[in-house]
């Protein structure tokens, strides 16, 4: 039901660009083009079905732009307070989805500067956003508060800069972020696109300060969000999510200052047929990433990968694949388990297992996985004496299991690889 309620929010999120990009152009078409090209982002939609609160952030941004659209064509109130209220959720949800806010902030104050005077509706969104700061800056204060005090910090919440990694992991994240994140995003060619359509604009900046320097903002924000998460880089791509708002920006940007020439040029026809078979490469573009996401067989298709992928991402999903393998009989266990005696509730060891509960999780047991001081005598020790019964080992031939000696006296059971030992 969560994941699902994710992805009816990421649509609804569509259709309001869909709204908004109408609102400003009145062209069908693009509205429903553009919507439809930013859902075959791969991280976009990956991430509507999943658990994160990025992808519910992002698609809260795209429904209160619809409304700031909206309240600055028509002075409404009603559609103003629509948009502080979906960005305060979207900063609550997660405050680096408030970027394309900071943005809007400068863009008006350059407007207001061109124009050597201040609308009253301007001053509205100013006095609105800095309520919204004021209001996510109080909640955060309150949850560090409330977790200094009962100890539920669970992740770290802090930056994550460049300057205190170590230079190898520097190399790595520039590449994954190269070779991985950057075309999850989406791929080289749409990009490729995307950046000459930017240099349109900039090359247009006198004509249209205030838009351009509202994209110019955004970069400048979206450049320090790179270098205060840089380590994010380093494998994790939802980090990007929010940054997508970017080149959403610039296209919308692109078809409200050329939109008559794009619809009354001579090649218009020519020009939306081209977009609907670039629609159509994306589509296809997206639907071989999933396969790939989700380990489908059709990934052994030669041509889509040497097409779509370069060897760096072939060889980087082919381990991803690999390593879900080694976890494809933990759900097949469960009655195992049950049958050799061990109870839902008897807490648990699984190693290895990077993650907080993937095992713990496809297992249907609560415990404790290599994340959780686990790779130690003393920390195999402490979980004993919080209850631990039983250690789970998957493969314990290929990891360094030498301190795990004193604990595999009592061996119970073996599924698939897995053996289980009786820690009490």
């Amino acid at each position: 039901f969560y994941r699902l309620f994710g992805l009816i929010i990421y649509i609804i999120g569509i259709v309001y660009l869909k709204k908004t990009i109408f609102r400003l152009t009145k062209s069908h078409f693009w509205s429903v083009t553009v919507s439809l090209f930013l859902f075959c982002s791969p991280v976009l939609l990956y991430y509507s079905l999943s658990f994160l609160p990025n992808i519910y952030a992002f698609s809260l941004v795209l429904i209160g732009w619809y409304h700031l659209v909206s309240f600055l064509a028509d002075k409404s109130d009603r559609h103003l307070g629509f948009f502080f209220l979906f960005f305060l959720v979207a900063g609550l949800l997660k405050i680096t989805a408030l970027i394309s806010l900071i943005a809007l902030i400068g863009a008006l104050l350059v407007y207001s500067l061109s124009k050597r005077k201040i609308e009253a509706s301007f001053i509205k969104v100013w006095v609105g956003s800095l309520a919204i700061f004021g209001l996510i800056g109080l909640w955060f204060h309150w949850v560090e508060n409330y977790n200094a005090i009962h100890g539920g910090k669970f992740t770290f919440n802090s930056v994550w800069p460049f300057w205190e990694m170590p230079k190898e992991s520097i190399s790595r994240a520039i590449r994954f972020g190269k070779e991985i994140i950057y075309v999850q995003m989406l791929n080289r060619t749409t990009w490729s696109i995307i950046w000459v359509i930017f240099l349109v604009l900039i090359i247009s900046f006198r004509k249209i300060p205030a838009k351009v320097s509202g994209l110019i903002f955004l970069l400048v924000g979206i450049i320090l969000y790179s270098i205060l998460w840089f380590n994010a880089f380093d494998g994790h791509d939802y980090y990007v999510i929010n940054l997508m708002i970017f080149p959403v920006a610039i296209i919308i940007v692109f078809l409200r200052v050329f939109r008559k020439r794009l619809d009354l040029g001579p090649f218009q026809n020519s020009l939306k047929a081209t977009a609907m078979l670039f629609l159509v490469y994306n589509i296809l573009y997206v639907s071989t990433n999933m396969r790939v996401r989700f380990h489908d067989k059709l990934f052994n298709d030669r041509l889509t990968q040497t097409f779509f992928m370069s060897q760096y991402e072939q060889d980087f999903w082919r381990g991803m694949e690999w390593s879900s393998h080694q976890i494809d009989h933990l759900p097949n266990m469960v009655n195992y388990n049950r049958s050799i005696g061990i109870e839902k509730t008897d807490l648990i060891i699984y190693l290895p297992d990077p993650s907080y509960n993937i095992s713990l999780y496809l297992l249907d047991q609560k415990g404790w996985t290599s994340i959780s001081n686990t790779l130690t005598k003393e920390g195999i020790q402490e979980k004993v004496d919080l209850g631990a019964k039983y250690l789970f080992i998957h493969h314990k031939h290929e990891f360094d299991h030498g301190y795990l000696r004193p604990f595999l006296s009592d061996k119970i059971g073996e599924f698939e690889g897995t053996e289980v030992f009786k820690l009490q």
